[in-house]
Order: structure tokens, then C-alpha cells, then sequence
């Protein structure tokens, strides 16, 4: 058993994710209604712990590759607000697929989104420096790094950062407005 690292998703695995997907959206859709009957909270409720128990899944069908761990970790971020300590199971899977992939800038700013909900900014701050010297490139990097340093009151090392980011970013780029 091959237990590298890979960034290939097993189609079996790809399927699980998909359907995983799907029965967010139904639940997002249930609770996205004018009147949530009791039904509809429950039904939701069920898919979203399926939705979950999907995410393990994957991780389990293919603990060596990084995707299947930032999908788990998207699953537990987006059931924060249902269950705060949510946002410390998302970042130890995103610490799992940064232990897969120590090189990929993109998995530092996601373990910087978790440190985020948590508050942590000390920690979203190193995380985030790590990024951009991994790919001073890329504009979400310094876009984040601002949001932590508006949160902390710091507002020049904001501004400094949301103008990088908006030098690095397309006009047509969310990140300008």
C-alpha cells in the first residue's frame, strides 16, 4: 500500500465527495426557506451529519491525499455556526493535508481561515506570511493577511495588504471592490 502523497482523487473517492456535496446543497436548500418547518430542520439536520460522515469517508478511502482532508475540513467550517468546536476539527484536518503537502501555499491560507473563526490572529498571521513567501504571487494571501490586521486594529498593515492584493488582482477581481 502506497501511502505517498498524492493529489489524485480515486473516482470511488471523487463520487463520496460529490454526493457529499450534494446533500449540503439540499440541506442549504431546506434551510434557505421563508417559513423551516420542524421536518425541514431535522431532514437538514441528517443530511448535514451525513454530509459529514461522507467527508470522513473519503478521508479514510484515501488518507494520503490533501483534497479529501480540505473537503472534510470545508464540511466542519460550514457547520461552525451550528457547533463552534467545528472550527478546531477543521483545522486539524487542514493540518493533516499541510503535513501532505508542506509546500502548497493554498492549505496555509485555508489553516489561516480556520485560525480566523477560532481568533487566533497571531497564529492566521504566521500561517499567512508562510503563504506569501511560498507564492508572493498570489493575491489571496495578502487579502487575508489584511483581514487579520483590520481585525487586530492594525489598519496601516491592512491597507498595505489590500493594495498589494489589489496590484496582483484582475479588474474584474471581487477583491478590488
Amino acid at each position: 500500500k502506497n501511502s505517498a502523497p498524492t493529489t489524485l482523487l480515486k473516482p470511488e473517492v471523487r463520487g463520496v465527495m460529490e454526493q457529499a456535496e450534494e446533500k449540503r446543497n439540499q440541506a442549504q436548500d431546506l434551510l434557505s426557506k421563508k417559513e423551516i418547518t420542524d421536518t425541514d430542520q431535522t431532514e437538514a439536520k441528517k443530511l448535514l451529519q451525513e454530509t459529514l460522515d461522507d467527508a470522513v469517508t473519503a478521508t479514510k478511502m484515501q488518507p494520503n491525499n490533501p483534497q479529501t482532508w480540505l473537503f472534510l475540513a470545508k464540511m466542519y467550517e460550514q457547520l461552525i455556526k451550528v457547533n463552534p468546536k467545528n472550527a478546531v476539527l477543521a483545522e486539524e484536518a487542514v493540518k493533516k493535508a499541510l503535513k501532505l503537502m508542506p509546500e502548497n501555499p493554498k492549505i496555509y491560507q485555508e489553516l489561516a481561515t480556520m485560525y480566523i473563526h477560532q481568533k487566533k490572529y497571531k497564529e492566521a498571521e504566521e500561517v499567512l506570511v508562510k503563504a506569501i513567501e511560498l507564492d508572493p504571487t498570489d493575491p489571496n494571501g495578502y487579502f487575508k493577511l489584511g483581514n487579520v490586521y483590520k481585525s487586530t486594529g492594525e489598519k496601516e498593515k491592512a491597507r498595505k495588504n489590500y493594495l498589494k492584493a489589489k496590484e496582483l488582482t484582475p479588474a474584474t477581481h471581487a477583491t478590488n471592490s
